[in-house]
């Protein structure tokens, strides 16, 4: 009975000790922020979309967050004219 106790009590010790080792180990997570940007003589919406995305996204896509952020009707941007980028930012929870 003390051996089927002792193991039993083993293995939950080791079950234990294995969860609170990986608990520290958090992937990687995306945090969205704001940037305004003030359009320039030149400047285009698909330029600054294209300088802007994220890796993962398509400049077309990006293009369409944007405006709909902004509420645009159109792609269209003029000299002074302000823009709140929504912007993803990779934040590693293991970093000390």
């Amino acid at each position: 009975m003390r051996k089927f106790v002792f193991i039993v009590l083993t293995f939950v010790c080791v079950l234990l000790a294995g969860k609170f080792s990986f608990a520290d180990a958090q992937p990687e997570s995306k945090e969205v922020y704001y940037e305004t940007i003030v359009i320039c003589p030149g400047d285009t919406l698909w330029e600054i979309a294209a300088e802007h995305k994220s890796e993962e996204e398509t400049t077309a896509d990006y293009v369409e967050t944007i405006m709909e952020f902004n509420r645009m009707q159109s792609d269209r941007i003029c000299s002074g004219q302000k823009l709140i980028l929504p912007l993803e930012k990779t934040v590693d929870k293991n970093a000390v």
